[in-house]
């Protein structure tokens, strides 16, 4: 069949598909990477081909609900990139799920894992539904059925799941499980992000939150404020914002405002991340937790601090947002929550921005170990892999740092002009370029 979204017409028959020729209206990546492109003397012809995904995948899911209905959910795979070796992305559910944020996310994901030299191309999928609507039972039903639409796409060697946006553990071990059922193949080589008890890594949980912490305090540390005296806000009190919030109070620092989206909490003398629950933790948000002495503060990304860490995405920093800011660090945990426009306005104020292809690169990172754990059957303690992750992440950001001073670039497109450095040192060394 021939299906048409608004930046994109693929045609295909089951789940196979051609590649994708039409134009990426992704404006605000395409300038982004365009400027870092420019820096390295790449030909328009292939500027293209790396701004294109490699095939784009619809198919239709229908969903056995509780009560005995049935819905119709569009369901995506995007490959951005399969000529870096096997694909590896997030799986979403959201009710505004589209191609375009599937490219966009996949995409992104290739030039993440190109900045921290890992063996994948990217790529994204999503379920077009609510997971706050789905009960267990419909949560398990629909990662089958996912498994069941895609299974030619996905596997240790071509595709491989990791969580996203509205999914978790227990959905990737549904899609494991699947798989191993569908195709015979191990259940974890193909699925990152599983439970412990299915071959997934103790540390992948928490592994978005602690590259944020990791990278956060590193910062800080390059602008010469000191861990016990840095002052922190963050943005998006949600499972990375918290893990990251509960970390840098650990090794710490002031921890004065957490925001989600029921409001804001703010204490000048400092609050304490470990007693207030994230918004996946329980109703109600910061806002249900009483604090002593609180301030007046309706947006932690006002708040007077050294760090800011805005978690949440949908272009929070706007150049307006941007010129009133008070942090010098702005660490994002979340895909694209500066705009272009406040890229320049916090590089103008030189304002230090770890942006989110490498600042939350976490997951991504802990996947691969997975991924690597399951297809060679390496051994990765929690230790080994905090350790690993701490030095990859470091590695890449004092990488981009040199870039930024180099080529003054500002933080994002140094990042992205490191990473496209890669991709073009790997493939001619393969001969592909």
């Amino acid at each position: 069949m021939t299906t048409t979204d608004d930046s994109v017409a693929v045609t295909a028959t089951g789940t196979h598909a051609t590649r994708a020729v039409s134009t990426d209206r992704t404006t605000g990546i395409r300038d982004r990477f365009e400027r870092a492109a420019s820096r390295l003397d790449v030909d328009t012809g292939r500027l293209h081909r790396l701004l294109q995904p490699s095939a784009v995948y619809r198919e239709t899911i229908w969903l056995s609900r509780d009560d005995g209905g049935t819905d119709e959910l569009p369901a995506i795979r995007v490959q951005h990139d399969t000529r870096q070796g096997p694909c590896l992305g997030g799986l979403r559910y959201h009710p505004d799920a589209s191609v375009t944020g599937c490219r966009r996310r996949a995409a992104l994901a290739t030039w993440q894992h190109a900045l921290f030299d890992l063996p994948f191309g990217g790529s994204m999928g999503a379920v077009a539904v609510d997971p706050a609507n789905l009960s267990v039972s419909e949560r398990e039903r629909l990662a089958r059925r996912y498994a069941e639409a895609f299974q030619d796409v996905l596997g240790p060697h071509q595709d491989v799941v990791e969580p996203g946006a509205g999914t978790g553990p227990r959905d990737m071990g549904y899609l494991a499980d699947a798989r191993a059922r569908t195709a015979g193949e191990h259940p974890g080589s193909a699925v990152a992000g599983k439970p412990a008890t299915l071959g997934g890594l103790e540390a992948r949980p928490g592994a978005a939150g602690r590259s944020l912490a990791v990278l956060a305090r590193e910062a800080c540390d390059r602008r010469q404020l000191p861990v016990t005296d840095a002052t922190v806000a963050v943005c998006g009190y949600g499972a990375v914002g918290a893990t990251a919030a509960r970390l840098l109070d650990r090794w710490g620092m002031d921890v004065v405002a957490l925001g989600d989206s029921d409001g804001c909490l703010h204490d000048p003398d400092g609050v304490e991340p470990h007693a207030v629950p994230a918004s996946h933790e329980t109703d109600g948000g910061v806002t249900a937790h009483d604090t002593d002495g609180g301030g007046s503060l309706d947006d932690p990304l006002s708040a007077d601090v050294d760090l800011l860490v805005p978690a949440t995405p949908g272009g929070a920093i706007s150049p307006a947002v941007a010129s009133d800011l008070q942090a010098s660090v702005v660490v994002e945990g979340a895909t694209g929550p500066t705009t272009a426009g406040a890229d320049a306005v916090l590089d103008q104020h030189d304002v230090t921005v770890v942006p989110d292809i490498l600042a939350n690169a976490g997951g991504a990172l802990v996947s691969a170990f997975e991924w690597r754990a399951g297809t060679d059957g390496d051994d990765w303690s929690p230790e080994r892999v905090d350790n690993e992750l701490s030095h990859r992440l470091l590695s890449a950001y004092r990488t981009v740092r040199e870039r930024r001073l180099t080529d003054d670039l500002d933080w994002r497109a140094a990042a992205y002009a490191e990473s496209l450095a890669r991709l073009r040192r790997d493939r001619r060394s393969r001969r592909r370029w």
